[in-house]
């Protein structure tokens, strides 16, 4: 997990390019995940989705985009529900 698309940058040449990239819709202030997307894939990572509680229709126009999922990933451990 990276704190910034700024971290990933830095990172991301010692990860391997088939590496699901998890990028969260809102990033902070005005910066949007999916204005990353077109440089991520020039870096040739091919496998990202955006991580948000958005509706997936909001991101259908997104080039290069596996997919929209929720905030919680696929190698997050299991939360207990609160009763």
């Amino acid at each position: 997990a990276f704190v910034s698309p700024a971290e990933f940058l830095r990172e991301a040449q010692d990860l391997p390019k088939n590496a699901p990239i998890y990028l969260d819709s809102c990033l902070g202030g005005d910066e949007k995940g999916e204005d990353w997307v077109p440089r991520i894939r020039a870096m040739g990572f091919e496998e990202i989705r955006l991580a948000t509680g958005f509706p997936p229709a909001r991101f259908a126009n997104v080039p290069g985009i596996r997919g929209v999922v929720g905030k919680d990933p696929p190698f997050a451990p299991a939360h207990p529900k609160i009763s």
